[in-house]
């Protein structure tokens, strides 16, 4: 892309026309980034009264009378569901009590290996060579372990639901109670 250097340009080379389209473009611009900017606080906002309303107030008021579901009068069904919610990724701190519990279990297909060998510049051909036979090799090694949080979560659900005591605090997963609507 060619930067056009305005102080070097003669009076024909930029016309007032020119000019003023230009500066009208840059003002809609930033008036669009502006009112982008105030849509996304507002919805931020949005979000977090709908989550106050959805994941405390009706689930309370649903505790209080010891229903777990109610249709009102206009047709709209209320239900309040539990949804695990699991850290497992790169930077949380539960992944290794995680996959030590998956092992310990006896659920440890769920784990995910990814094995990277590092070379140095100019080492293409040991490379190719590993790529050929994995033994024999001396290079870096790398062993990353992974759980999808979602299969994990699946697993939980079904041991729970099987009676098992999982320790959900050692894992890092809570339960999340959360009002969802449906529409008549």
């Amino acid at each position: 892309m060619k930067t056009i250097d305005f102080e070097k340009m003669t009076d024909e080379a930029v016309s007032d026309d020119m000019l003023e389209r230009l500066s009208v473009l840059v003002h809609q611009q930033l008036d669009l980034e502006d009112r982008i900017a105030e849509t996304a606080k507002t919805l931020k906002d949005l979000n977090a009264q709908r989550d106050v309303i959805a994941g405390d107030q009706i689930p309370t008021i649903l505790d209080s009378t010891g229903l777990s579901e109610i249709r009102l009068s206009d047709g709209t069904k209320v239900i309040v569901a539990e949804t695990l919610r699991v850290s497992v990724g790169k930077s949380s701190q539960y992944r290794p009590a995680v996959i030590a519990w998956l092992e310990r279990e006896g659920h440890d297909d769920i784990i995910k290996d990814t094995v990277t060998a590092l070379f140095n510049k100019g080492e293409g051909a040991k490379a190719e060579e590993l790529l050929q036979t994995a033994a024999g090799f001396t290079a870096a090694v790398d062993r990353d372990r992974s759980v999808n949080a979602q299969t994990f979560a699946a697993l939980l659900r079904e041991c729970m639901e099987n009676g098992m005591d999982v320790p959900l605090d050692e894992l890092g997963v809570f339960v999340q109670r959360e009002a969802k609507l449906k529409r008549p």
